[in-house]
């Protein structure tokens, strides 16, 4: 099941032998399993029309297998179907126009509309006390929201491609779109994680779009400026890093305050 837009998704699966009907429920994700009939269709792939943005559906679907009269143990009414079964997949949530900007003052959460993947999960603290954020937990200065910040821990596993990615923004009313954000890192002198930001530009990753394997100074402000991709419609940008396998556990990096907006005059 996928999405393929703010309310719309494609289901599509394999029949387990010749059925060529079947019936489907799209609910909310948690739900459970169906204790009635679904809506019957003879069309694989469906489409799904009339969701809502940014929302957690599964989708039940069983198979048709035609009437059998007695109906046998466990059949519904006088039809041979198959046992439910199931996935879940979330709609997008809508394209959010430029000026844009997120500072994770989401109360320790990934804020919505956010996503993130990879073998281990971005945190959002406001708090670099016991860890390795900044120089052993010092931070010397503040990022302009202050409080909460996204951050990936240097430890074990030493996991590459971890991933926060940002919603679609249209950047169509910029006439120099740039990327903003704040960036700490900190190895205490052991070895450096890789940081690197790529950027859809509507049609493709940009990967290695902006890239960071050293320190910086507390938080420093990055800008870096987009109007050498050819955008073609709502863009993205995905912060990753990756981690040394080496055994350090002391390069924990974290960013604040991203925001796509015009290029300032004087970055």
């Amino acid at each position: 099941a996928t999405a393929t837009s703010t309310t719309e998704a494609t289901v599509s699966w394999t029949a387990g032998d010749s059925e060529t009907a079947w019936e489907y429920v799209v609910q909310a994700a948690g739900t459970g399993e169906p204790t009635g009939a679904g809506t019957a269709t003879t069309t694989n792939p469906l489409s799904l029309s009339g969701l809502t943005a940014d929302t957690a559906y599964e989708i039940y679907l069983r198979a048709d297998c035609g009437g059998d009269t007695p109906p046998e143990p466990g059949d519904s009414a006088d039809t041979d179907t198959s046992p439910w079964v199931s996935t879940t997949f979330n709609t997008p949530c809508v394209t959010f126009t430029a000026p844009y900007s997120q500072d994770f003052e989401n109360a320790g959460a990934i804020p919505d509309c956010w996503s993130m993947s990879g073998a281990e999960p971005w945190l959002f603290t406001n708090s670099a006390i016991g860890s390795h954020i900044g120089n052993a937990g010092t931070i010397g200065n503040s990022t302009t929201s202050g409080g909460y910040f996204a951050v990936v821990d240097d430890s074990s596993a030493h996991s590459t491609g971890t991933t926060l990615e940002s919603p679609f923004i249209d950047t169509s009313s910029l006439t120099t779109p740039a990327l903003s954000f704040y960036l700490l890192s900190n190895n205490e002198g052991f070895s450096n994680v890789s940081f690197s930001v790529d950027v859809y530009d509507g049609a493709a990753w940009n990967t290695g779009f902006y890239t960071s394997n050293s320190n910086t100074s507390d938080w420093e402000e990055v800008t870096v400026n987009l109007s050498s991709l050819t955008i073609t419609g709502p863009i993205q940008v995905r912060f990753v890093v990756d981690e040394r396998p080496t055994g350090d556990f002391y390069d924990d990096v974290a960013i604040d305050d991203v925001k796509i907006m015009e290029l300032p005059s004087c970055a």
